[in-house]
């Protein structure tokens, strides 16, 4: 559900004068804000009106009581890095106007010559041949409208000798003695170093802070030295001609390969951007048994893009964890299944990706393009392919392409002949993304026919609906996503059947935790910091729908009910509350001290988090490209 009316819930008892005199005769009711839909708060918490300054006032008192958790010498380094980049910023400015300055006089002297030239009735200067004429059979790209000349008009021999930009392209009858030089081609000696460049090192810049950069402690899975190139030369000869693989690589059985033992397990979905490594390390303090990496595309695999292959990394204390494919044929799952084959990377299962959405992905025939009936093969063939190493298979989809005409259950059935381990189903369809609630009745009619185990996924928020969801049908466990992005600590509920009322200080804890291992994974320098507070704020996106437990007026919070506006019981909580994209940015400036000036944040995803500006008029921030405004 967006949040059209979050947070805005003003007083709809605005009489106008004339109605105020004359009220008519209705029930109280009636001047209510209209809660149907909404996670209903506590009457006492409940802000009607004032709520943006309220906000605004908790965060004035908290910056004074907080401290940032990154040291003092990045802070002074940040505020030194900026007045330095505006002295720059200054001086480039002025040096450019002096060039402006100066060529505007350089032109006005020629002017004035050409106007004393033409009065004094004296012939045009000769013009020089064009250089591109004789160097090819080729016309000149500037046509008629080239100031120089393309024919012969008997110019005398090049002044300029081995120098020449022209490649002597002229006629004369006089020879001239040969010069040294005049043999090598126009483009040689562009190369040979002769310029204005020539002896000029260009400027490069330092990473600051390079004794904070990431100290990746506990993280597995780096690629060993001279492993990229091997395979790099493989692909050269073999890949990029699109022949078949000529590298041995043994297919392994399924049915010899390690089953995997999800039976009521806790299972964190895997999660683009707000997936990260430090965000898992969280999930499995509070007790997530299963964890998954970021989707990995398997053509960047297999081109060895650093920033790919880094999404592999995991975490000491992950202790079941699964490497999440996207490909688009049986082609790249066997060459990636060989080249995973070939590391030592530490991980349980592999799991291919047919349920993402995005419209990036499907036109590619990746994510929940592979579901459909005319790519099934494919799906089939990248789940043999991946076989090539030594982990078992799971994959991951949705009910179909529309929630009105589900498909899975026409071919869930199969799933074993291709060698799949387990399933998970996401209980919505490609056309509804992330909306409305999850099909679980759908979920459970698919299991009954599924002949392996069945992970359903959708809606999980709290303990009670864990139970219920295992209780109801034959499933082994239940993945959560967005549940564990608004409450990370739901996997310690589940396991203590508890409602936790977690306190802001809590919370705030949480973040400081975050903060910490994200400068472990990203660096502590000016650029990890950055990186740190991108992905806070993202994660912040989701963080706010939470409304704590002591306010709600009846349990559990559901994910389809928007939260009613409403102050919290201290400053933090109420902070934390807000929705707006610029609370997020000062909440990451109790942690990791103050912004860049100019810094605005975005969500990558489609969070509908708006943001207010002067003028009051509330604008939803809907990607990183799109903007809807709020009558």
């Amino acid at each position: 559900a967006t949040v059209s009316v979050l947070y805005c819930q003003h007083n709809m008892a605005d009489p106008t004068p004339t109605a105020a005199a004359n009220p008519a005769p209705q029930d109280d009711n009636s001047r209510k804000p209209d809660t149907r839909g909404m996670c209903l708060v506590k009457e006492e918490f409940v802000c009607l009106s004032g709520w943006t300054e309220i906000v605004e006032q908790s965060y004035e008192r908290l910056k004074n009581v907080h401290q940032p958790v990154i040291s003092e010498e990045i802070i002074k380094e940040r505020e030194a890095l900026i007045a330095k980049e505006k002295e720059d910023e200054a001086a480039e400015q002025l040096e450019v106007e002096e060039r402006e300055r100066e060529r505007a006089e350089v032109e006005a002297k020629r002017s004035a010559l050409r106007k004393k030239k033409e009065e004094l009735g004296l012939p045009p200067p000769t013009r020089r041949m064009c250089c591109l004429f004789g160097q090819s059979d080729k016309p000149c790209t500037f046509g008629g409208l080239c100031k120089f000349l393309h024919e012969d008009d008997g110019m005398t021999p090049c002044q300029y000798g081995a120098r020449c930009s022209s490649g002597h392209a002229f006629r004369d009858t006089e020879v001239r003695e040969k010069r040294p030089g005049d043999d090598i081609p126009v483009s040689k000696r562009q190369k040979s170093g002769r310029g204005m460049n020539k002896g000029k090192s260009r400027m490069t810049t330092r990473i600051r802070g390079t004794g904070c950069r990431p100290t990746w402690d506990g993280e597995i899975n780096f690629m060993p030295p001279g492993f990229a190139k091997k395979w790099r030369n493989l692909a050269s000869a073999n890949w990029r001609s699109g022949e078949a693989m000529t590298t041995e690589g043994k297919w392994c059985d399924p049915k010899e390969k390690n089953h995997l033992d999800w039976k009521n397990k806790l299972y964190l979905s895997p999660l683009t951007t707000v997936g990260n490594l430090p965000f898992r390390r969280i999930c499995t303090q509070f007790g997530a048994d299963i964890t998954c990496s970021e989707m990995a595309v398997a053509d960047n695999l297999i081109r060895f893009q650093t920033s790919e292959w880094s999404l592999l990394r995991k975490h000491e204390s992950e202790k079941n964890f699964g490497i999440q494919i996207a490909a688009r044929n049986g082609r790249e799952a066997e060459w990636l299944g060989k080249i995973l084959a070939d590391t030592d990377f530490d991980y349980n299962f592999v799991d291919v990706n047919c349920g993402c959405p995005v419209d990036l992905m499907t036109d590619r025939g990746m994510g929940a393009a592979l579901g459909e009936q005319r790519n099934r093969e494919k799906l089939k063939g990248i789940v043999k392919g991946l076989h090539y190493q030594p982990k078992p298979v799971t994959i991951k989809v949705r009910i179909g392409y529309d929630e009105r005409n589900p498909t899975l259950h026409t071919w869930i059935d199969q799933i074993n002949d291709w060698g799949v381990e387990a399933i998970t189903i996401h209980g919505r369809s490609k056309r509804q993304r992330y909306s409305r609630l999850a099909d679980w009745k759908y979920i459970y009619s698919c299991a009954e026919k599924c002949p392996v185990p069945v992970v359903g996924n959708g809606d999980l928020l709290d303990y009670s609906f864990f139970n219920e969801k295992l209780e109801t049908g034959d499933i082994s466990s239940i993945m959560t996503g967005r549940g564990a992005l608004m409450k990370p600590w739901v996997f310690t509920e589940v396991k203590e059947r508890r409602h936790w009322d977690i306190s802001s200080s809590e919370r705030f804890d949480i973040l400081k935790e975050f903060c910490r291992v994200g400068m472990d994974h990203w660096g502590a320098d000016l650029r990890g910091v950055a990186t740190t507070r991108r992905f806070l704020c993202e994660w912040l996106s989701f963080l706010c729908r939470y409304v704590p437990v002591g306010l709600l007026e009846t349990l559990p919070q559901k994910h389809n009910e928007r939260p009613q506006a409403f102050v919290g019981r201290d400053d933090m909580e109420t902070l934390m509350g807000s929705d707006r994209s610029s609370d997020w940015v000062k909440i990451s400036e109790l942690l990791l001290g103050p912004v860049e000036p100019g810094f605005v944040f975005t969500p990558k995803h489609k969070s509908s988090a708006y943001t207010v500006s002067k003028d009051g008029q509330k604008t939803i921030v809907e990607d990183e490209n799109s903007k809807i405004e709020l009558e």
